[in-house]
């Protein structure tokens, strides 16, 4: 159900369902069950998606593609644009890195809110993510028993999060960027924090461990930095 409530509205993040194959086989009654379960969810996104976004996908199949709304004069890149020029299409996704890779990751954190007029220090922001990598790296002992990570865990988590990175990607291509572009337009850091966390557990080890707790401190550590966070937005709402 929840799958078929996020693939209309979110484009790609059904696959977030891929976490499924992380339930042990042993809790089905056996492995074929596991298969048809699991990849049984991804399609059901699938198909859904494909209902409720058969119109976006139609008006992109095409040669000409749409009227950009970046550029009045020209038209966005369809899905013939970019499969019928594979090095053109590879070197957009090259200056895509190099251009906007920080812009992503800044804005993934939080750097630039509203519509990117509210700036929050850069100190905040490397305090965010001194967190978010604490919270990911560290480990205590009975966390490492309790919560055992695996390649399996590992693969699965990377693998549907790069799935999810390129298809936002390919759905701002067509759906935002105007074809004299060398870069794919639209895309902001934000759209990749459903599946951040996804990719901040496989980094979870056993050579970071840690003798007390200290999630306490986290948090607190988080609160103390959106507090700094609030006072920067404080400005322009009352301005």
């Amino acid at each position: 159900m929840l799958i078929c409530m996020i693939a209309p509205g979110k484009m790609f993040y059904f696959l977030i369902g891929g976490i499924f194959f992380l339930i042990p086989k042993r809790k089905f009654a056996n492995a074929k069950q596991f298969w048809i379960v699991n990849c049984g969810m991804i399609l059901l996104g699938i198909i859904t998606f494909a209902i409720f976004k058969f119109q976006f996908l139609s008006d992109y199949v095409g040669t000409s593609g749409t009227q950009s709304v970046m550029d009045p004069t020209t038209v966005n890149y369809s899905i013939s644009n970019i499969l019928g020029n594979i090095p053109n299409s590879i070197n957009v996704l090259f200056n895509t890195y190099l251009d906007r890779a920080e812009f992503y990751f800044n804005t993934m954190i939080g750097s630039s809110l509203g519509w990117f007029q509210v700036n929050i220090s850069s100190i905040v922001i490397s305090g965010f993510v001194v967190v978010l990598l604490g919270t990911s790296i560290c480990s205590t002992k009975e966390e490492i028993i309790a919560y055992p990570i695996d390649k399996k865990f590992r693969y699965i988590n990377l693998l549907f999060s790069f799935l999810m990175f390129m298809g936002i990607l390919a759905a701002l291509w067509i759906g935002w960027t105007p074809i004299s572009y060398n870069y794919i337009e639209g895309v902001q850091g934000r759209y990749f924090l459903p599946f951040l966390p996804m990719v901040l557990f496989t980094f979870r080890n056993k050579t970071v461990i840690l003798q007390k707790d200290v999630n306490r401190w986290l948090g607190l550590s988080t609160y103390v930095l959106l507090m700094f966070t609030f006072l920067s937005i404080v400005p322009y709402v009352i301005g």
